[in-house]
């Protein structure tokens, strides 16, 4: 019998793909998936470094693992832990989880095969973190998605020294993937009934391979690629050009959502933060973004109690909330991440306060996003339908193009049916809908976006 793995994914959309290159070079190898991680004999857990306390999380997780393993099988399961708190920690977390077989950083998963061979016959964990700067994983295998949404990494890494982000360090320089490569991997997953793609990079709107910059992509991608949508994200600020909102306007399968990381609406922080770009011109990025496409769904980050954060700079990000009008956040208070040169800042900002801070921005933006949200109620939109509803499987989930989450009557409705609505209701983060007619019967991926 083959051996069987378990890929456990935490964080960001990269790192779901990274999972799928490495259940691919796996497979490939004569491994084979396992759905618990009970049962395999080898659990791989893939991690994010950006927040603070994912290091003991996942730990924690790893030592409930191996002791149901024994438990349970009598025996214990090879354990492994890739992905960014891998890259970042490398032999220290050996210290800190002695029952850790393997650490591999984010560049090494190619290696896999040979590395968990290796672990297999030897005391001690095996570390192995060697940057590659170089490495796209071309060419490798990778798991199919397995509904009518997927990801294609477009670029990896970051040449940007935001000072608290971990990122390049955990990912190293950026470097762009060959556009050709880019619009054979989305042709062949449009083949597997994969109708919406995802274009992924640490910041995917400055890529640039060669004379190709990121609008052209784009176009591209619509024009070869085969899919009825295209996403991207996440797209920094200063990368907001004139070409793309242009390419998002006029390319009718580029849908009109983005996720446009604000972090914080202070011009002092942002200076600190090392962003690039001040409130001003963020504020200007966004109207022109809504004058070429006025239903545009906007999205943000959010940090609280940056180091030096003041009241006033506190309040200038809710003042950029309330007059920005976002359709939701992912709003954190700021964790210092070791080896970022804000993590060596002491201006620091009371857990206390920090918590206070982001109350006040959670409590602010939450009514915006049902504001906004209550709007849309009478309005027809089109809905990519993904799958049941994770609450109610009688229901069916999907997305509008400006990428607003939707519940409908799952009544003869499939994943990937493209279906005409009217928006019902409204909550704080879903809409529900009915639909105008139940489309015709339609291959996955054939129907128009």
């Amino acid at each position: 019998m083959p051996r069987t793995f378990h890929i456990e994914t935490y964080g960001c959309q990269m790192n779901v793909l990274d999972s799928d290159v490495v259940g691919g070079i796996l497979e490939r190898a004569g491994y084979a998936p396992a759905s618990d991680p009970l049962s395999a004999d080898v659990v791989l857990l893939n991690t994010c470094a950006v927040r603070g306390g994912a290091e003991t999380r996942v730990l924690n997780r790893l030592e409930a693992i191996h002791g149901e393993s024994r438990k349970r099988r009598g025996s214990e399961a090879l354990l492994g832990l890739m992905g960014c708190v891998a890259q970042a920690q490398g032999e220290e977390l050996v210290a800190r989880a002695p029952f850790l077989d393997l650490v591999v950083g984010t560049d090494r998963y190619s290696e896999l095969p040979r590395l968990l061979e290796e672990a297999l016959h030897r005391p001690g964990a095996l570390v192995d973190t060697t940057p590659d700067p170089e490495m796209t994983y071309e060419g490798e295998p990778r798991v199919e998605p397995r509904g009518v949404t997927g990801f294609v990494s477009v670029a990896r890494g970051c040449d940007m020294s935001c000072t608290f982000c971990i990122v390049p360090r955990t990912r190293g320089p950026e470097r762009s993937r060959r556009p050709d490569d880019v619009i054979r991997e989305v042709r062949r997953l449009a083949g597997r009934g994969v109708c919406e793609v995802t274009l992924l990079g640490q910041k995917v709107n400055a890529y640039r391979n060669g004379d190709v910059r990121f609008a052209e992509l784009l176009r591209s991608v619509a024009q070869g690629g085969g899919v009825d949508r295209i996403r991207f994200t996440s797209p920094h600020p200063l990368w907001v050009s004139d070409d793309l909102i242009r390419t998002m306007k006029e390319t009718p399968q580029v849908c009109p959502g983005l996720h446009l990381p604000l972090q914080s609406g202070s011009e002092s922080v942002l200076k600190r933060m090392k962003r690039g770009y001040s409130p001003s011109r963020f504020l200007n990025s966004v109207a022109d973004l809504r004058a070429s496409m006025p239903e545009i769904g906007l999205t943000t980050d959010i940090i609280v109690g940056f180091p030096g954060e003041t009241d006033a700079d506190h309040e200038a990000t809710l003042e950029m909330l309330r007059e920005i009008r976002f359709d939701s956040a992912f709003m954190f208070a700021y964790s210092p991440r070791p080896g970022t040169a804000a993590a060596e800042m002491s201006d620091t900002v009371s857990a206390e306060a920090a918590q206070a801070r982001l109350r006040e921005v959670i409590d602010t933006q939450e009514k915006i996003g049902r504001q906004r949200n209550r709007a849309q109620i009478g309005r027809g939109s089109t809905v990519l339908i993904e799958g049941p509803s994770k609450k109610r499987p009688d229901e069916m989930f999907g997305r509008t193009p400006e990428n607003r989450s939707v519940v409908l009557p799952g009544d003869g409705l499939e994943a990937g049916s493209v279906v005409d609505v009217r928006i019902v209701d409204a909550y704080a983060h879903t809409l529900r809908a009915e639909p105008l007619a139940h489309p015709a019967p339609t291959s996955i991926g054939d129907a128009p976006c």
